[in-house]
Order: C-alpha cells, then structure tokens, then sequence
C-alpha cells in the first residue's frame, strides 16, 4: 500500500505553477506499479462541486457547493489517473461534506482518492467537525477494509512417540524401566524421572523402529511374490488371446 499526501497551490498561484503541480502528480502516479494499492489524500485547493457532470466514473455525486476552475482541473486529474473521489461517493449531512470553514465560508478542498478498481476496500469517509487537525480544516477520515495477507506456515516434522502403543511392547520395556530404576538409587527426584523417562523414550524409539523394519520386510516379501507371478500371468494373457483369435 502507498500512500500519498499532496498540497495543491492557493487560488492566487499563477497558472504555471497549478500546471506544473499536477503534471508532477499525474506523472508520479503512473509510475507507481498497478498492483500497488495507492492512496492519495491532501489539500487540493478546489471545489468539484456537488453535481458529477461530465466525470460520473469518478464524481459519486455526492460533494459540496458550486464546481470552480480549480476543481475543474481536479476532476480532469482523477480521469487522467483513473481514480475514484472517496469523499463524494456517500450521502452525507453537510457538517460531513465540509472539510474548510473560514470567516463564515464552508467548503469542500480536502479530498481522498484510490483506484477505482479498488473501490471495494472503501467502507466510508466522513468528515468530523469537531476535530480540527490544522487552523479551519476538519479531519477527513476514509475507512477501508483490507484483508490480511496470509503467511505461509513453514511446516516442521517433529518426532511423536505413540504412548498407546507401549502396552504391546511390554515385554521390552519392562526391563528397560527396572534397569533405569534399579541403576538410579542415590539420585535426586529429579535425576531419577530424568532417567526414567529417557529409558521409556529410547525403549519406545527402539520398539518403533523394529516394527517399521518388519513392515519393510514384509513389503519386501510381497513385492517380490507379485514380481514372480508377473511373468506367469502374461504368459496365461497370451494363451488366452491366442486361443479366442484360433476360435474365431
């Protein structure tokens, strides 16, 4: 996500130097990569007015006051860039449009604006009167539902004993166990479940990998029957092939 913040000039400001401003603009935003979600907010020193006349796509038809030369060239900006006004596209009250009061004047000149292939992450924008972040400007707030990027979770094999299966292994553990205990005598606590418990793990470990060896084995032993049987099937294959071709 990028987010940009910008500052259009004053009213007063020649021509040129409006231009210039949104030639700057307009360039650095086609530069940004297209799967970039941008975000650009900022004071832009325009009206676009209440009425979305000629830049439907992206005029929601929801702004404030009259449109003016200046929010002419705002709108014209947001077509040549293909981004969407985020604060005209909610019906609001009009303490929620203003976004500049001075000397008894209201005015909208403070705008958001995203992709407007993004216009499914944004939820709302408001204005909140009370809260004046600078002198005569109200905070303008855009909320925007973005999902969270999953992360891949490294996938990690840890060792698992089968407890349950100690009670068929009896025979070997057992003597294992008594060992540990017997050799353990003058040991704290501590050091004599230590012991224990790494004689019943290594018992485990030992009863584990001997089972995986006779099923080896035993797949061995099946495969190698069903190779030999092989050449006997084909050949019993062919004698039937032959004698349907010899009958028909």
């Amino acid at each position: 996500m990028l987010i940009i913040s910008a500052y259009a000039p004053q009213v007063g400001c020649t021509t040129e130097e409006k231009g210039a401003f949104y030639e700057d603009l307009e360039q650095y935003v086609h530069s940004i990569e297209d799967e970039e979600v941008l975000l650009l907010g900022g004071d832009l020193n325009g009206h676009i007015g209440e009425e979305r006349e000629g830049f439907d796509r992206w005029h929601g038809g929801y702004g404030y006051g009259t449109r003016n030369e200046e929010g002419q060239r705002i709108l014209e900006f947001a077509a040549m860039s293909d981004l969407l006004i985020a604060n005209t596209q909610f019906r609001k009250r009009k303490s929620h449009l203003i976004t500049f009061t001075r000397g008894g004047r209201e005015t909208q000149i403070d705008f958001w604006m995203l992709r407007r292939r993004d216009r499914n992450i944004l939820v709302d924008t408001k204005v909140i009167p009370s809260d004046h972040v600078a002198a005569q400007h109200h905070l303008l707030v855009m909320d925007l539902k973005i999902r969270r990027p999953k992360n891949a979770r490294a996938r990690t094999d840890t060792q698992r004993i089968k407890w349950w299966k100690l009670k068929e292994q009896k025979d070997k553990v057992l003597p294992a166990l008594l060992s540990c205990l017997t050799s353990s005598t003058g040991c704290t606590v501590e050091e004599q479940w230590n012991a224990t418990a790494n004689a019943i793990k290594d018992s485990a470990l030992v009863s584990w990998k001997e089972h995986l060896q006779a099923r080896r084995r035993s797949k061995k032993r099946l495969g190698g029957g069903m190779m030999r049987c092989r050449p006997q099937l084909h050949e019993r294959s062919l004698r039937t092939n032959v004698g349907c071709e010899l009958v028909g």
